[in-house]
């Protein structure tokens, strides 16, 4: 079995290489917070295609810093998106195209 370029003999060495890799992550994750305590860094981006592990990465680093003892919030550019029904409303009261983007 391959995944890429990596190898495997078994779904059990799948399965450990994809513990082992999210492990890695964990530890990045846990280095950046302490950066940014260090830093005093106020303001976090993230940025990444669809699907790409945003809201996850965010959720976790939240959680490795609230930890810490820092106040986090979250702001999710998906929050300023209106509901399907709100925005035909919007369009059709200004008398144009529906717009979704």
């Amino acid at each position: 079995m391959s995944i890429g370029k990596a190898s495997f003999k078994n779904e059990k060495e799948i399965t450990n290489f994809i513990f082992e890799c999210e492990e890695k992550f964990e530890s990045m994750l846990s280095r950046a917070a302490d950066e940014i305590i260090l830093k005093n860094v106020r303001i976090i981006t993230i940025c990444g295609p669809t699907c790409s592990g945003k809201t996850t990465t965010a959720g976790i680093l939240t959680s490795k810093l609230k930890a810490k003892g820092k106040n986090v919030h979250i702001l999710s550019f998906d929050d300023f998106y209106l509901d399907r029904d709100t925005i035909i409303k919007n369009c059709l009261a200004r008398g144009v195209e529906v717009e979704y983007e």
